[in-house]
This record gives C-alpha cells, structure tokens and sequence, in this order.
C-alpha cells in the first residue's frame, strides 16, 4: 500500500472552500515548485480538452474555466496572506503562482 507523508502533501489539511479550524502552512512537495499545483493540473486538462477538441465553444468553456479559477485563487492567497502573514509573503516571493 502506498502512504504520503504529511511533510509532502495536504494530508489532512485537504478540503474544499476555505478552512475555519488551525491549519499550517504548507511549502513542499509540489507546493515547492507552483502555489496552486491543483488549479495547474486542472488548467491543464482543460487546455487539452479544448486542443482535442478544437471547437470554438471548448476554448470559449476553457477561457471562463480560466478566468473564474483565476479569481478564486486571487481570493484565497488573500485568505492566505491574512491568515499567515509574512511567511506567506516571503513564499510568494519564492514560488510562483502556477509554475
């Protein structure tokens, strides 16, 4: 059975919408190399989709599926940068939003 280690990935700290308990601030594993290795992947997927695709209305799906992604991640690094404060300022400086 294959097991991650919290040192690496979310763990528990996985959930959907913002969270309300203590959480830490998480910075390695793929957190080492994207703010928002999630949102990159999906990125992805949605740009091949609409590639395969070539459809007018896929790449009108992907560019709002961009934008709208976008916006929620301007929102949460500024829940971020809130709630963690200059360590959260100092990885940003360090890591880039998407790669």
């Amino acid at each position: 059975m294959l097991e991650f280690s919290d040192k690496h990935y979310l763990g528990s700290s996985l959930r959907f919408g913002l969270p309300r308990e203590q959480t830490k601030l998480k910075t390695s594993g793929p957190y080492r190399f994207s703010r928002n290795p999630i949102y990159l992947g999906l990125y992805l997927i949605i740009f091949a989709a609409a590639l395969a695709l070539n459809l007018w209305w896929a790449w009108a799906i992907a560019i709002l599926n961009f934008i709208v992604y976008h916006r929620i991640i301007q929102a949460e690094e500024s829940f971020l940068a809130e709630k963690f404060g200059d360590p959260y300022r100092d990885y940003c400086q360090s890591v880039r939003r998407y790669l």
